[in-house]
């Protein structure tokens, strides 16, 4: 490896951020609560951080903090510790690099001051490629594992399920004690992750907020919060934003999943959307971009969406080259075309979904809807 004198600002930054934040790690020693999974990861840390910041709870176990926004990658992680809210592919000149290495010293100094730093640390942890998670773990030494769920995500790099399921199970291997692993139980590969994990496994039924929900009481019991105050708290949780946000927007009703997509949570969405009411002469209608990084199996995995979402809506609108294997009733190229179509496509009373992975840039169909 180069000299770190040699090497570009951007990596000699980073490289001080993650000296920074282990320092506060191993000074510090809080719970670390670990959660992965293919679809769900920020709704369940937004529950587990309602029970576990709720006032009856920080009687009893202290301060609780945890990743803000979505800082849940390799690079993003000693940021999230140190309570940064802004990724660190937006420091992109020189001068910003050397202030975020300043700012980051001046975050430890005060996570060392007695009470600036949280006794329990609820950490989201994604991946895209092997290896990812395993380097998160042995980095932040959780003693909670959760992993939400299994599914086809990221399959472009990490080639199967199978492949899936040794990379999330990289955070049940590394637990250190006391070694709990918390499971969502409703796919195949429970037992597969179970058999990965050091010490003691419970499991919780469920799909989506009402998984989360499920993982947020278990951990809370498991940490002596009282059934009252974990109850309370999850009564006030908001959907997390783009995560299945319902939206009342005039007469039409958005369901606003635009961050992220692959098939599983594709499922999930069409389900809430066939769930969904509808107004006067209203139709569920569902707009869902191209889902990214699904490998050789991407045209199968896109026309076998399509094939829910003909069956649960009534009107299917297609974004993307890919998004052309779903079998819409329309199709546009990509979002901006969408965004300025769609408001002739629509009727008051809809139900609208709007999906898609990231790289489809959906976030500009719901703002257009909304305007």
């Amino acid at each position: 490896m180069k000299d770190w004198l040699t090497e570009p600002d951007s990596w000699r930054t980073w490289r001080w951020v993650r000296f920074w934040a282990r320092l506060v790690l191993r000074v510090k020693q809080p719970l670390v609560i670990g959660i992965t999974g293919s679809v769900g990861k920020t709704t369940t840390r937004a529950h587990v951080l309602a029970v576990l910041t709720h006032p009856e709870a920080r009687r009893v176990i202290g301060r609780a903090g945890g990743t803000p926004l979505n800082l849940n990658d390799a690079p993003n992680l000693p940021l999230a510790i140190l309570g940064f809210d802004r990724y660190l592919m937006r420091w992109n000149t020189p001068l910003l690099w050397y202030g975020l290495a300043l700012r980051a010293l001046l975050r430890a100094l005060r996570c060392l001051l007695p009470g600036g730093f949280p006794r329990v640390l609820v950490l989201e942890l994604g991946t895209s490629r092997p290896g990812r998670i395993a380097s998160m773990t042995t980095f932040v030494r959780p003693g909670i594992g959760v992993v939400t769920t299994i599914g086809p995500a990221h399959l472009e790099h990490l080639g199967d399920l199978d492949g899936v399921v040794r990379e999330k199970g990289a955070l049940l291997r590394g637990l250190v004690p006391p070694a709990l692993a918390i499971l969502g139980e409703d796919h195949d590969y429970v037992d597969a992750l179970a058999a990965q994990a050091p010490g003691e496994v419970l499991r919780v039924p469920g799909r989506g907020a009402e998984l989360a929900a499920g993982i947020a009481r278990m951990i809370g019991a498991r940490l002596g919060v009282p059934e009252t105050a974990i109850e309370e708290a999850l009564a006030g949780v908001s959907p997390v934003a783009r995560r299945l946000q319902r939206i009342e927007a005039g007469r039409l009703t958005l369901i606003d999943d635009s961050f992220n997509a692959n098939p599983q949570s594709m499922a999930l969405a069409l389900d809430t959307l066939a769930a969904s009411p509808v107004g006067e002469g209203g139709r569920r209608v569902a707009v869902l971009g191209t889902m990214g990084e699904l490998g050789p199996s991407s045209a199968d995995m896109h026309r076998a969406t399509g094939a829910q979402a003909r069956r649960q809506a009534d009107l299917v609108i297609g974004v993307g080259a890919e998004a052309r294997d779903y079998g819409p009733d329309h199709w546009f190229p990509d979002s901006r075309a969408c965004a300025d179509a769609l408001p002739g496509l629509v009727q008051p009373g809809d139900c609208v979904l709007i999906k898609g992975s990231g790289s489809a840039r959906m976030a500009c169909i719901v703002q257009r809807l909304r305007a």
